[in-house]
């Protein structure tokens, strides 16, 4: 599982362990000299523990810049430089210098440990609020993906059903240019907001892509022929008419025509040109049957009519519930001698703030219905 909104260095630096090479507390200028180069050797170490990846920047003497992967693989657990054949040839016989970021030491904490403690504080906010956090004007925002969720059907009952994961995120544009059954791109007016890959409605159709390049999306060669200037939602709403006893076959329904999708929390309504479309109510969803309305659609938080972020004080929440529970953790272990600062009472106000926040976000959902 990856981070989604926090970072190990950010975290490190935030409960005040993070140390760095050169060092910015003795005002040491100088890069560390990890070895020397000798048309053969392979393997270096940095001469810390508890090194934080993302951080480190080798450069040799000779002043030719490193690039991980392509000259070099790093192992934080034991700090272990290992070049590549090309990183070999690039440092010849110059000096392997380093300059990182990395846990004070005597913590006894390393970066899977950070990375670890992060991504449960993550899930307990995910699970706690609801749904998920993501920034929607980002390349690649990570919402909650919901396919195929299963509703009875509600005939002359109801005509609204409701999501079980809201805030929804609303995607709505248009296509720049036709489609046609054979071909692998569909070209978005406006593709900022949709996912890498996913599940939308285009034109009344569900349609499945697998990758996304700016505004343009890889489909299916089967995906149907589209019209230049296609209606493009992010949900898909899809009814059976089939009664009970029967393998359904789905329509899909038209925004605004036939249904109306209120975003902030996540109501359905089936309009009349469609749910009264006969006198014979053959129309509405069979009363009572299971599974003859299904739902996709991408989740995600955010405030009333306004667009998914991720809000600072959520990203400060999992720093402190992470931070909580590396104290909890080192108190179990006995060896908080680097953590004794963590009194009682601070951490009492930290977990007050965190239920105070938890419920902020919690609650939203609840007030918006």
């Amino acid at each position: 599982m990856a981070l989604k909104y926090t970072t190990v260095v950010d975290f490190v630096k935030y409960i005040g362990f993070y140390r760095r090479v050169p060092s910015t507390e003795t005002g040491d200028t100088s890069n560390e000299v990890v070895g020397i180069g000798n048309t053969v050797n392979s393997t270096f170490y940095l001469a810390k523990l508890g090194v934080l990846s993302d951080t480190v920047v080798l450069t040799t003497s000779g002043n030719n810049d490193l690039t991980v992967d392509t000259h070099y693989t790093f192992e934080a657990l034991t700090s272990k430089v290992t070049l590549t054949a090309t990183g070999i040839t690039v440092l010849d016989k110059d000096n392997l210098l380093a300059a990182y970021g990395y846990i004070q030491e005597g913590v006894n904490l390393s970066e899977g440990d950070v990375e670890d403690f992060l991504e449960r504080s993550e899930s307990e906010v995910d699970e706690s609020v609801g749904t998920g956090f993501a920034d929607q004007s980002t390349s690649s925002p990570d919402y909650v993906e919901v396919s195929n969720e299963l509703h009875f059907g509600h005939g002359f009952d109801t005509d609204r059903y409701k999501t079980s994961y809201y805030p929804v995120v609303k995607l709505q544009t248009t296509t720049d240019g036709a489609f046609i059954t054979g071909a692998t791109a569909v070209t978005l007016a406006d593709g900022s907001g949709f996912p890498n890959s996913g599940t939308i409605q285009i034109s009344s159709n569900k349609v499945s892509y697998t990758a996304k390049n700016s505004n343009v999306l890889t489909v299916a060669t089967s995906t149907p022929s589209l019209e230049d200037g296609s209606v493009v939602r992010g949900e898909i709403v899809e009814v059976s008419l089939t009664a009970s006893g029967a393998t359904p076959s789905w329509d899909v329904l038209t925004a605004d025509t036939d249904y109306a999708f209120d975003y902030d929390t996540g109501l359905l309504q089936l309009l009349d040109d469609y749910y009264n479309g006969n006198l014979s109510g053959i129309s509405r969803p069979p009363n009572g049957v299971m599974d003859r309305v299904r739902i996709n659609y991408f989740s995600a938080w955010h405030p009333v009519s306004r667009s998914c972020f991720i809000p600072k004080d959520v990203v400060k929440l999992i720093y402190k519930m992470a931070a909580l529970e590396l104290a909890d953790s080192a108190v179990l272990k006995s060896n908080a001698s680097n953590l004794e600062n963590f009194s009682p009472t601070v951490l009492a106000r930290i977990r007050t703030d965190v239920e105070r926040t938890l419920s902020k976000y919690k609650s939203y959902g609840i007030d918006s219905v």
